[in-house]
């Protein structure tokens, strides 16, 4: 078993079975959902790999916007 982060384990099921199709068709579910969560759906061009590389940069830009309101108020 891999890891990824200091508490997150990895489990990758590379025998072609079951749980290794389930495991990734999960992972591919939870990568749309967080892409979705910080992109519009004008911004879906390239793969899923390419979109989720931009969540952390997309995801600051809101934050930072998010606390300039904050402060103006």
């Amino acid at each position: 078993m891999g890891c990824i982060g200091a508490d997150a384990p990895l489990v990758v099921f590379a025998d072609g079975t079951e749980n290794y199709r389930k495991e990734l068709q999960e992972l591919l579910v939870a990568a749309q959902t967080v892409v979705e969560s910080v992109g519009s759906a004008e911004e879906s061009d390239g793969s899923l790999a390419d979109r989720l590389q931009k969540v952390p940069q997309k995801f600051a830009e809101y934050l930072a916007e998010a606390l300039g309101l904050v402060k103006s108020c």
